[in-house]
């Protein structure tokens, strides 16, 4: 007999606990106008405060709550307030087009959205598009005016109240976070989280086989609090009891460094394009430093070079890989070396964590390649499908039912698999080069590329050719001062691909077109080889 089947898991219990065993540990906030430091008794007393608040707005279970915010205490308070509440709190990313921003408002129905004062620019070019009945301002100068509702002084007022608030039944199928896709292939999608999806992955990525985070850890997501719920890092945060430093916004290597030092953070988790910059200032210094020794840090968004990786490990930095998406809570695969793996050196160590490496417990995967498994060999490509108990089941609303196949999400990635279940990620299925029958990896292209001396940024796509179907052609972005020669380009690659890999040409640009989340637009390079001419190549 099973007596614990009516025992919830929500992210009330995490917050209550928070409450009562951490009462003393410390959330700080760097703003551009200096620093904030309250304790988690703080925290959760002002969470309950804004789900009071939204309460006697009079929002009922289930309606959504946007947040245009960066990484602060009051979006801290927003990812457990609003739950708290029975609502769902709607992280919506600031990067993205103004008129996506205003479709996945509408399309969400957001009852409400917190604002962050700065970004009242986009509220002002968006307002006459969206239907939000409350608006409120977090201002870190509450004597600055604005004609909304103020986010502090409703939190101060509600908390000078009797506390009066009557919870609605809570339970872990209820829906309690909604984010966004991107969009890079049509409109951006809403991906729902249940309470119980972003517990049971909180537990799972806060534990041994994952991050093994505990209360001794000083943390700092530098990976938006916007984007994919900061990569779940808050929740762990809280769950774990760490000591919370939240950087508001990436302001370059210098100042993450500075604050690193700083505030002694031993675990920091950001996307891979950043790490470069860290990986180059480190290298400018020498690799000097006064990093904790400690100190370990989650890239991951997008496959990271051996050389990058290099860098970080000779600064005596930590790292670990991770691999996800919105879809699975974000992730799926992470890459930490462990006793199975017995790298001889450093340089071994750097190329062995340039893999995903292998699935989470209870993530489980597949490589397909025409309906078949492929071989555990490390070499050949297929189609990556995972199904987890947090990897969602639908998108919001039912939409995009073609990516979900007998339980399992396509992912939309290419990958191989090696004899020790080890996986990497080769490139996007839309984005994969195929020439002969044979696919050709674009994303092993870019990062071999990016590993020359001469070339800050790189682009690999396919273009059609009359007689293979497609080849790849590079698009490159040369350092300052510095030239290349097509010809040593082809043997550089030669020396680490076969020879049909290699791209036919190679066309230098000022700078590779990127979205506003980062990602390369390729299909922009790739039509404008639409008359490209392969006979015109010697």
């Amino acid at each position: 007999m099973n007596n614990t089947k009516n025992e919830q898991i929500t992210l009330s219990s995490i917050l209550s606990r928070s409450g009562q065993l951490f009462k003393n540990k410390t959330i700080s906030s760097i703003f551009p106008e200096g620093k904030k430091v309250y304790t988690y008794d703080d925290f959760y007393k002002r969470s309950k405060a804004l789900a009071q608040f939204l309460t006697n707005l009079g929002l009922k279970k289930g309606d959504r709550v946007g947040t245009l915010m960066h990484n602060h205490y009051a979006h801290l308070e927003a990812y457990f307030g609003i739950p708290y509440a029975g609502l769902v709190v709607h992280t919506i990313n600031i990067k993205l087009y103004e008129e996506d921003i205003a479709y996945i408002i509408n399309h969400a129905e957001d009852k409400a959205l917190i604002i962050d004062m700065d970004l009242l620019p986009i509220l002002s070019k968006i307002k006459n598009k969206i239907n939000v009945k409350y608006i409120i301002v977090f201002n870190f100068d509450i004597e600055n005016a604005h004609p909304y509702l103020d986010y502090e002084r409703e939190i101060l007022l509600t908390e000078s109240e009797p506390n009066n608030l009557t919870l609605p039944v809570i339970t872990e199928d209820d829906i309690a976070g909604l984010c966004y896709t991107s969009g890079t292939t049509g409109k951006p999608k809403g991906v729902a989280y249940t309470h119980r999806a972003i517990c049971l992955y909180t537990i799972v990525s806060s534990g041994s086989a994952a991050f093994n985070l505990h209360e001794k850890n000083i943390v700092m997501p530098i990976v938006p609090m916007y984007h994919v719920n900061a990569w779940a890092l808050p929740y762990m945060a809280i769950y774990t009891g760490c000591k919370i430093v939240l950087p508001y916004a990436y302001s370059g290597p210098n100042k993450l460094i500075e604050m690193m030092e700083m505030e002694s953070v031993n675990f920091v988790a950001g996307a891979t394009t950043l790490w470069y910059d860290v990986a180059m200032e480190l290298e400018k210094r020498n690799f000097k430093h006064n990093l904790p020794n400690n100190l370990t840090i989650n890239l991951g968004g997008s496959s990271p070079s051996k050389e990058m990786i290099l860098s970080l490990l000779k600064a005596g930095i930590n790292v670990v890989h991770t691999w996800g998406m919105t879809e699975s809570t974000p992730n799926g695969l992470i890459n930490k070396i462990n006793t199975q793996i017995t790298p001889h050196n450093i340089d071994e160590i750097a190329e062995k964590l340039t893999w995903q490496g292998i699935p989470y417990p209870f993530m489980e995967v597949r490589i397909e390649r025409e309906g078949q498994h492929v071989p555990f060999d490390g070499k050949t490509m297929g189609h990556l499908l995972i199904k987890s108990p947090w990897t969602i089941k639908s998108y919001f609303k039912d939409e995009g039912k073609e990516s979900f196949k007998n339980g399992f999400l396509d992912t939309g990635d290419i990958a191989v698999v090696n004899q020790d279940g080890w996986i990497k990620i080769l490139d996007r299925s839309k984005d994969l080069i195929r020439s002969g029958g044979e696919w050709i990896s674009s994303v092993d292209l870019e990062k071999a590329l990016l590993s020359h001396n001469d070339i800050i940024d790189a682009a690999v796509v396919a273009c059609n050719h009359p007689k293979w179907g497609e080849r790849p052609v590079a698009f490159i972005v040369v350092k300052d001062g510095h030239k290349v020669d097509k010809e040593m380009l082809k043997k550089f690659l030669l020396n680490k691909f076969i020879k049909w890999w290699i791209p036919d040409d190679f066309i230098v640009i000022d700078k590779i077109p990127r979205n506003p989340t980062g990602k390369i637009m390729k299909k922009l390079l790739r039509d404008t080889l639409s008359n490209y001419d392969f006979s015109l190549i010697p």
